[in-house]
């Protein structure tokens, strides 16, 4: 979300929960997922003020360690998705539809990956509005 800290995991939480998943795995599972866009943040907050003032980083070297960032955040959701998805789903579901889990992943890392050439600022933003746009492309053809 835009305004990050961690702030659409907790608002996720109470809808998980609402929809019959158990408390604290819930807790867990949004956590973990909230990790995949901490490196960008609030639009960048950490890049700017964490990463840029502590290596006294310039713009283009920021866009460099956000893309490298981006693209080791890509390889962990390619194995952990499935992995976190299994604290609410049942091993046998996450297998059955782990085509569909793995598309939803590179509707959301292809962007997020391709923003982060050029900036440190939106790539979780854009790689999560193309993934929602994408994701629901996906279930209208029943894909996956």
């Amino acid at each position: 979300g835009g305004s990050g800290f961690g702030t659409p995991a907790c608002l996720a939480v109470p809808i998980l929960y609402s929809m019959g998943h158990p408390k604290l795995e819930s807790v867990c599972c949004l956590l973990l997922f909230n990790g995949f866009s901490a490196v960008f943040g609030a639009v960048g907050t950490p890049m700017w003020f964490g990463i840029g003032q502590a290596v006294d980083a310039d713009e283009d070297m920021q866009a460099d360690i956000g893309l490298r960032a981006a693209l080791a955040v890509t390889c962990n959701a390619v194995l952990l998705v499935p992995l976190v998805v299994n604290l609410l789903v049942p091993k046998a579901d996450v297998i059955r539809n782990l085509v569909f889990i793995e598309l939803v992943v590179a509707c959301t890392m292809i962007p997020y990956v391709g923003v982060a050439f050029f900036s440190a600022e939106f790539p979780t933003l854009i790689g999560g509005v193309v993934s929602i746009f994408a994701t629901g492309i996906l279930i209208q053809f029943k894909v996956g």
